[in-house]
């Protein structure tokens, strides 16, 4: 009698937890970088346009329904500029997960007027979806 109630626990798990975020394609990077490439120079405290590519690993975790998803270990970043001086750095952690930072240069450093991160659980049967857009004075 226990037996067909864990493995029914067990098979409820696998697909609660079985679905998520995956790799980050540098190939699908690239391919938004060159539909929407400004023109823009580099220079001090200006990174020459492109698509970068960072490695790295990690998890999320949500602490209620049990929810994880990993990304990495390839995370293909996008420069861009934005207006006169600013530039827009873009990095996807995993298909669930990108978070999006403008700079531009002041003096001898950087502001940062705002970004904007895009957050995807997916729980198997529904997925809920978190933007998060910030401002700076």
């Amino acid at each position: 009698m226990l037996a067909p109630v864990v493995a029914i626990g067990v098979g409820l798990a696998v697909i609660w937890g079985g679905w998520g975020a995956e790799e980050a394609s540098l190939d699908e990077a690239v391919q938004r970088f060159r539909d929407r490439q400004a023109s823009g120079g580099a220079g001090f405290l200006r990174p020459a346009e492109g698509v970068y590519t960072y490695c790295g690993t990690g998890d999320e975790k949500l602490s209620i329904l049990v929810a994880g998803q990993h990304w990495g270990p390839t995370l293909p970043a996008t420069l861009l500029a934005s207006g006169e001086d600013c530039w827009v750095f873009s990095i996807e952690f995993s298909t669930n997960h990108t978070q999006e930072t403008t700079y531009f240069p002041n003096g001898d450093g950087l502001d940062e007027p705002g970004g904007r991160t895009f957050q995807r659980f997916d729980f198997g049967a529904f997925a809920v979806d978190e933007v998060d857009t910030f401002t700076c004075d």
